[in-house]
């Protein structure tokens, strides 16, 4: 049992899975990125290329978010068809990987705060983040009822303890609040895309190495979380000194990336931490109950 384990769990970034499932995975990541970039120049999101990646800052922000929405879903579907034997999350991963493609679309978030004079310009970003995480969670009860692999999986991971649960999502949060702190120092979109792949990266896989649960929606949920945050303190300091948000400045490093930065490339690190830290701990247990490590050493 530990060596299927063992072959089904990645170990880094370039040997998460055997050759062909590593290729598998990349061309449908590559094939949802690229759908997505279409979707945004069909359909105009960001509506002026390279300025604002808010859904909600658009002309069109319902139907932007529907759309969105509808095209995740759908991709998440083609994705989970041809990756659900690589992982069950694989689908999940590579819709996010796709999303990030309206994100790079669109500009950084000096961009989204000009030309705006009140701080309630956090409060909708905040409000966007939500809508982004109510369509994960909904991808993620998809997943659970499309796969029976998934559904045996998800239904193994409900013995998992609660207290454990709460005490990874919040070993998640406060990591990737603190990378984010650290790494994301401007607003510059590769910068705060890398922050956040890597930020929600490190936090999945130190809280799963001290909590090894079998459910992964504790880990990803941590990058969203941590957004939230960051709008509303972002807010709340923006209500005392409202003077920065005009020419786009904000000294918030958590208030840095936009909601689609943090639902996008945030979920697909943490699932990366996730599945990374899952085979370290099915490479110990097979170390310690290897034949080798269980013969006790001869005195010389």
């Amino acid at each position: 049992m530990l060596e299927n384990e063992a072959q089904r769990l990645p170990t880094d970034l370039w040997t998460l899975f055997d050759t062909r499932s590593r290729i598998l995975l990349s061309i449908v990541c590559l094939v949802a990125f690229l759908a997505f970039w279409w979707l945004g120049r069909v359909f105009s999101i960001p509506y002026n290329y390279g300025y604002d990646a808010s859904l909600l800052a658009q002309p069109h922000r319902a139907a932007d978010l529907l759309v969105t929405a509808a095209v995740f879903l759908a991709l998440l579907l083609f994705a989970s068809l041809l990756t659900s034997s690589v992982r069950p999350e694989a689908g999940l991963f590579a819709a996010c990987i796709g999303l990030a493609a309206l994100s790079t679309r669109g500009g950084p978030m000096c961009c989204t705060l000009q030309g705006h004079t009140a701080p309630h310009i956090f409060l909708d970003l905040a409000l966007e983040l939500a809508a982004l995480s109510l369509l994960l969670l909904i991808a993620a009860t998809v997943l659970r009822l499309i796969g029976r692999r998934i559904a045996r999986r998800e239904s193994a991971a409900a013995s998992d303890d609660l207290t454990h649960k709460f005490a990874a999502a919040a070993v998640q949060i406060f990591l990737t609040v603190l990378c984010l702190l650290i790494l994301a120092q401007s607003d510059a979109k590769a910068q705060v895309l890398c922050a956040v792949f890597i930020a929600s990266w490190v936090g999945a896989a130190a809280a799963h190495t001290l909590f090894p649960l079998r459910t992964s929606l504790c880990f990803w949920t941590g990058p969203l979380v941590a957004g939230l945050l960051g709008y509303l303190v972002a807010y709340a300091s923006a209500r005392g000194d409202p003077s920065l948000i005009p020419i786009g400045i904000t000294n918030h490093p958590l208030a840095r990336p936009l909601p689609l930065d943090y639902a996008s490339l945030g979920p697909a690190g943490a699932l990366l931490g996730y599945w990374m830290s899952g085979k370290w701990h099915v490479a110990r247990q097979l170390e310690q109950h290897s034949p080798a490590a269980a013969q006790p050493r001869s005195r010389k």
